[in-house]
């Protein structure tokens, strides 16, 4: 039985392409689940978004209003789901 209630916000998570190491976390400040549940193709068993999904360049203008530079050369970036602090 769940007895904690948690806030969650979304995150930007970036490893390095090549090692696999993590690098960094960026808050998502613009969040609309109904925008990224499409342009993420988020199957209907995750209604709220709360696994991982790869960012990859066409999701991109689901993400202009970020502050992030994506470097898909060097770095891999995933949109997922975090507890709040």
């Amino acid at each position: 039985m769940i007895t904690e209630v948690y806030a969650v916000q979304r995150v930007i998570s970036v490893f390095d392409r090549y090692s696999s190491e993590f690098v960094s976390m960026v808050p998502v400040r613009h969040f609309e689940l109904e925008k990224f549940l499409y342009t993420f193709e988020v199957p209907s068993n995750d209604p709220m978004m709360y696994e991982f999904y790869e960012i990859r360049p066409e999701h991109l203008y689901a993400l202009r209003n970020e502050e992030i530079y994506f470097d898909f050369d060097r770095y891999n970036y995933y949109v997922e789901c975090a507890i709040s602090e």
